[in-house]
């Protein structure tokens, strides 16, 4: 199961291209919440029924977006490896992203991974989700976002 994990978090890495930096461990925030005004909301699926929602937030007060992987119906209460990443784009108008930032959290958790934040209140944003689920990754994606 760590195999599959890997190679779905190195597709993942893949698909967005090559980070230039990374905000690592100290990104992650323990505190749960996000603040700022909900710019997206992605749901996870599993035959049918929600497993999890992907949420982005921008703060206009502080220039900080901000992500978090909730678990969701079934999933809920569940500990299951998580992964939320939040990449600064170097674009400031809708294209795809070309990331120069990375914030993540990639651990077994019950309710949710993150927040992660970036500081980008001119740039937009990518952001990706996932979680464990049934012997495979389910992951979803915001898109770029956030310009």
């Amino acid at each position: 199961m760590r195999r599959s994990w890997a190679v779905a978090a190195a597709v993942m890495t893949l698909v967005t291209g090559t980070v230039v930096g990374s905000a690592g461990p100290a990104a992650a925030d323990g505190a749960g919440q996000c603040g700022g005004t909900l710019i997206d909301r992605s749901v996870v699926r599993y035959d049918g029924a929600a497993i999890g929602e992907l949420v982005v937030y921008y703060n206009a007060s502080n220039g900080n977006n901000c992500a978090r992987f909730n678990h969701l119906g079934a999933a809920y209460g569940v500990e299951r490896r998580t992964v939320v990443q939040l990449y600064r784009c170097a674009e400031r108008s809708p294209a795809d992203c070309t990331p120069t930032v990375l914030a993540q959290e990639d651990e077994a958790v019950s309710f949710y991974a993150g927040p992660v934040r970036v500081y980008s209140p001119a740039n937009c944003v990518s952001a990706r989700g996932a979680i464990q689920w049934a012997g495979a990754v389910r992951a979803v994606s915001s898109g770029t976002i956030g310009c």
